[in-house]
């Protein structure tokens, strides 16, 4: 017999704010139901190393972000839990592991 896999309680956006307090550079966006953050690094290879850091910790998280990176150096990161289909304290857990520098 499957075992169910138990879905993440979606937060409110009031939950949502709160949270984004202790998360500096990180903003709620409401169209893709997920809290992001925009930095720019120093060359293209930071963002590189950037991305490896992050891809350790979501692995470790079992929780995967969106990663776009863009003019070589300019990196977003979204967060949001997809069979919740919002975000939920899995994203609030791995945006405090990611901490990133340069974000604003």
């Amino acid at each position: 017999m499957a075992t169910m896999k138990k879905i993440p309680k979606k937060l409110t956006e009031r939950e949502v704010t709160a949270g984004l307090k202790s998360l500096h550079g990180w903003h709620y966006l409401p169209k893709q139901k997920a809290i992001s953050v925009r930095c720019e690094m120093k060359d293209f290879m930071a963002v590189i190393r950037a991305i490896q850091k992050i891809a350790k910790f979501a692995q470790k998280a079992k929780h995967h972000p969106d990663l776009y990176l863009t003019r070589y150096r300019h990196l977003q990161i979204l967060l949001s839990t997809h069979e919740a289909r919002g975000v939920t304290e899995k994203d609030f857990s791995l945006a405090k592991r990611i901490n990133i520098k340069g974000a604003n």
